[in-house]
């Protein structure tokens, strides 16, 4: 019995100077029951594809030391930030002690996104008495898994599924989509073919709105002829991509339904009592086209900006009066608290069962809609 307590005070004394909070800050914690978290990398390098050949900073020496598409130092600690603040938020519902059991950490098979899983991790669950192993460094290995990108339909269905691409030409060469993209857009295009001599398409043109936004970050000069392109209109027509690319149920179902339907699968065996005993909190570490995609497909929030790096959905589980439901919240930095998201059709507590029939029609069945056979 000494030997707890004095293992028991230490683990409040070590957890206090290792980043636990002293109390909990979130007024609903008492009714969490599991805790989903998407959410964006940190801030990067550009990659190689959101570059055009003549940019005087196209070579990859221009980000020395980590390359290409690569986190910077700004972006680790805004990941590992982001983890602290999770922790003040659920500290209490998360306990002091991480076992494998309590937590499950995904991420795309990219660089930024692995590094962003273990900086998340690691400013989330600094370690507690019991799982400190070296007295000097209040960090504890944390495990994350991957699906290769081709076959990563729930964080990368852009590369997994071939029928998505395909369906969004499809999609944007509707007379009134077309349209409404040449209209806008035409003359932009034209800009961006001339100067930076590729090939320009839709998807060319918003790979190479970052590469703008990422060099001016960097603090990198652009060419004097961008301003007639960047911000707008290039940033409108990134953001229309996020719309054209949840514009059909189709495209809704593959971009953002495997995922979803895998929250709430996971979100039903939790509330079964099925998961793993002291389940606490599934991470997902990815893109900012997840957070859009998912936004817009739920219908829960007006996008008018590329969401930021650290930017978060999440997705909280409760029990409240004996019913099992969802809240959702979006942290987009605009506010110093995530914004509460109500879906359509329910109130900011739906139960589950109601959200799971409101978002039934965007839940692909199975692999075809990824494949190609189911068309809408």
């Amino acid at each position: 019995m000494k030997a707890l307590i004095i293992t028991a005070v230490i683990d409040l004394l070590l957890g206090l100077s290792n980043g636990f909070p002293r109390r909990a800050v979130y007024e609903n914690e008492s009714s969490l029951v599991l805790v989903h978290v998407i959410y964006r990398h940190g801030d990067r390098n550009p990659d190689e594809t959101s570059l055009y050949p003549t940019n005087p900073y196209y070579a990859e020496s221009n980000y020395y030391p980590y390359g290409y598409g690569q986190l910077t130092n700004e972006g680790k600690l805004r990941e590992y930030e982001i983890g602290t603040k999770l922790r003040q938020r659920y500290n209490t519902f998360l306990g002091r002690v991480w076992n494998t059991s309590v937590l499950e950490v995904r991420s795309t098979d990219y660089n930024r996104t692995k590094m962003s899983a273990e900086l998340m991790a690691a400013g989330l669950w600094p370690p507690s008495c019991i799982n400190l192993w070296n007295p000097i460094l209040s960090w504890q290995p944390i495990p994350y898994y991957y699906e290769k990108a081709q076959n990563d339909k729930e964080l990368s269905p852009w590369n997994a599924c071939n029928n998505f691409n395909n369906l969004v030409d499809e999609f944007v060469e509707t007379p009134e989509i077309a349209r409404y993209m040449a209209d806008r857009y035409n003359e932009t295009m034209q800009i961006l073919s001339e100067r930076t001599g590729l090939e320009i398409t839709l998807l060319k043109a918003f790979l190479l709105y970052f590469g703008f936004a990422i060099q001016e970050e960097l603090g990198l000069p652009l060419e004097d002829w961008v301003s007639s392109i960047y911000p707008e209109p290039l940033h409108s027509l990134t953001i229309d991509f996020y719309y054209i690319q949840t514009n059909t149920t189709i495209l809704k179902k593959i971009i953002s339904g495997y995922l979803l339907k895998k929250i709430l699968s996971d979100t039903e065996i939790q509330i079964d009592g099925a998961n793993p005993q002291g389940r606490k909190m599934f991470l997902y570490s990815g893109h900012e086209t997840n957070i859009a995609a998912l936004l817009l497909s739920l219908d829960v929030y007006k996008l008018a900006d590329v969401p930021g790096y650290g930017s978060f959905i999440l997705v909280e589980v409760h029990k409240i009066d004996e019913v099992h439901g969802i809240k959702l919240f979006y942290q987009d930095y605009s506010t110093e608290n995530p914004q509460a998201l109500k879906l359509p059709g329910c109130d900011e507590f739906c139960p589950f069962h109601q959200f799971s029939s409101l978002v039934q029609d965007i839940l692909p069945e199975s692999d075809e809609e990824c494949l190609g056979a189911s068309k809408e």
